[in-house]
């Protein structure tokens, strides 16, 4: 019989080199993707924007204490101002039986929903408030998306 090489499970090496050098580069590529964002700057913005089933309905500047209302919303968003704050209702038919009621709060540069007729959970008005640019608000039975505007945020879809 013929006595050539024969292949074993002793004979056969676990790791070589190059399964080496692929598993380091794997776990550095993956510490990387992990670690990256921990380390890049966030660019807090004192605005922010609403958009009703991604069209936008009203960009809000905090600093400036300026806002501007796409023209087709122009009836369905009411702005009060009173003691350093802000209140927008958003209504989101012609009829106004719906909204969505924001609280802007100049002094902190924050922006939280504080009243809804969306549901009865009403997720929206117990969503934390977006501070110094930081957070989304998202009411899904209205499709409304309340974000910090800047270059960092990409205006969530839904469906």
């Amino acid at each position: 019989m013929n006595q050539g090489k024969k292949n074993t499970a002793n004979s056969i090496t676990a790791f070589k080199l190059n399964d080496i050098i692929l598993y380091i580069l794997t776990i550095v590529i993956v510490m990387i993707c992990f670690l990256v964002p921990l380390f890049l700057k966030n660019e807090n913005t004192n605005s922010f924007s609403v958009y009703k089933n991604d069209s936008l309905v009203l960009i809000f500047d905090c600093e400036k204490d300026k806002y501007a209302v796409e023209n087709e919303y122009l009836g369905l968003v009411d702005i009060k101002e009173e003691n350093g704050e802000v209140l927008i209702t958003i209504y989101t038919s012609i009829e106004k039986d719906n909204y969505n009621t924001l609280l802007v709060n100049l002094a902190d540069n924050s922006v939280k929903v504080i009243e809804s007729t969306c549901s009865v959970r009403k997720d929206c008005v117990h969503t934390r408030a977006i501070v110094n640019g930081e957070g989304v608000i998202i009411c899904l039975p209205h499709g409304l998306k309340i974000m910090p505007t800047g270059s960092n945020y990409i205006p969530v879809v839904t469906g």
